[in-house]
């Protein structure tokens, strides 16, 4: 299984920017890999085979997890690092995040997955959770669990808490909510501009980032969900191939009428 990996201890940190978009009937979750130019390219998307059922993710080959998943069931889960405060990293951790997005999207009630869970040594994180109109955020933050029901029918944005500050975080949410009130967001595609376009022009803070230090956006992966499955786009961003490359999984019929 691809779960085995153990440099998650040493590995630089894996940050991430969200964004949430209702679109008509569909939904799309989009997220761009914000991390340390030393960690190891992703492989792009595919389906893998689990003992509870079929996950579409990219992988990451450092900690053997992803950020992103999306079960045949139906719940799609997006990571980010760090909760609601930036934290001071300890390693090394009982578990790798990366491992989160797999077990929570593979449980059939994937919030009480997280209720249950043992997350004793595990990083801070934040989590979000879609499924049907169901939107939910939860977090770690070495503690204390949380969990927040979102309202579906609106946009949303989260941007790491580890990388960008409280201010840049809500300057971001500004430059969203402009860009949506635009009505740029009514084509399903242009969702992919705004992650590559969107800033003030400071890298450091602009959705497609690069920052002195050797932390950048990676790549960027869009998930366009409907009621009978979710189309994956991924577009990799350290190689001279800029294609995107696009791979579905179509959910279960029992699960999803």
């Amino acid at each position: 299984g691809i779960w085995r990996g153990t440099r998650h201890a040493s590995t630089p940190q894996r940050m991430c920017t969200v964004t949430y978009l209702p679109v008509g009937e569909e939904t799309l979750l989009t997220s761009s890999r914000d991390v340390h130019i030393s960690r190891s390219e992703a492989l792009p998307p595919d389906i893998y085979d689990y003992p509870d059922g079929r996950i579409l993710h990219p992988l990451d080959p450092d900690g053997g997890g992803t950020w992103c998943a999306v079960h045949e069931r139906g719940w799609a889960v997006i990571l980010l690092n760090g909760a609601f405060f930036p934290h001071r990293p300890a390693p090394p951790y009982r578990m790798s995040r990366g491992r989160l997005p797999l077990m929570l999207s593979a449980s059939p009630r994937a919030v009480r997955r997280f209720q249950t869970i043992d997350l004793t040594g595990v990083e801070p994180f934040t989590c979000i959770l879609h499924r049907m109109k169901e939107l939910i955020e939860v977090r770690w933050d070495g503690s204390e669990k949380s969990i927040h029901e979102l309202d579906g029918s609106r946009h949303h944005i989260w941007s790491s808490c580890t990388l960008y500050d409280h201010q840049t975080s809500v300057m971001r949410a500004r430059w969203f909510d402009a860009w949506v009130a635009s009505g740029q967001s009514e084509h399903f595609f242009s969702i992919r501009d705004f992650h590559l376009q969107a800033g003030d022009g400071d890298p450091a803070c602009s959705l497609l980032m690069s920052r002195p230090d050797g932390n950048a956006t990676v790549s960027i992966t869009s998930l366009r969900i409907d009621q009978r499955g979710c189309e994956m786009s991924y577009l990799g961003l350290g190689s001279g191939d800029r294609s995107w490359k696009d791979i579905r999984i179509d959910y279960l019929a029992a699960d999803n009428p």
